[in-house]
């Protein structure tokens, strides 16, 4: 049975390491957000940044920050619905390496200070406006 040398074990622990920063190339600190009414035709804005659009829409938001969208449409009452940041997939490799190796700290530590370590929740947001009476 073959050895591997501690020097090898190293080399693969930080390759791997690397390949978990994928939060930060992969999700961006940026998402694209699907905002959707029933019925369509709504009118959003999102806070804190005032964003705002016409339900079926998509806009980009920073994955770090939350978000309250309000939706208007006329003969129906108002729907808020919140957008919260949670800890996407992608960053729990990072956690991984953490706890396995020192690069696992630089790996985490860039994902979390990008924004790129979440993902917004819930994605699309939908809701539902209900007749007023």
């Amino acid at each position: 049975m073959a050895h591997l040398s501690l020097s090898k074990i190293l080399a693969v622990v930080l390759v791997l390491s690397q390949l978990t920063a994928c939060a930060t190339i992969i999700n961006t600190p940026w998402q694209k957000v699907q905002i959707e009414s029933v019925p369509t035709g709504a009118s959003v804005v999102i806070e804190p940044d005032h964003h705002q659009l016409t339900a079926p829409g998509e806009v980009w938001l920073k994955r770090d920050t939350r978000y309250l969208a309000t939706f208007e449409l006329a003969g129906h009452g108002p729907v808020a619905k919140q957008m919260n940041p949670q800890i996407s997939a992608w960053a729990w490799g990072g956690f991984v390496m953490l706890a396995v190796t020192i690069a696992g700290f630089v790996v985490i530590a860039a994902d979390l200070a990008t924004g790129s370590a979440y993902h917004l929740e819930p994605d699309p947001v939908r809701v539902e406006l209900e007749p007023e009476i």
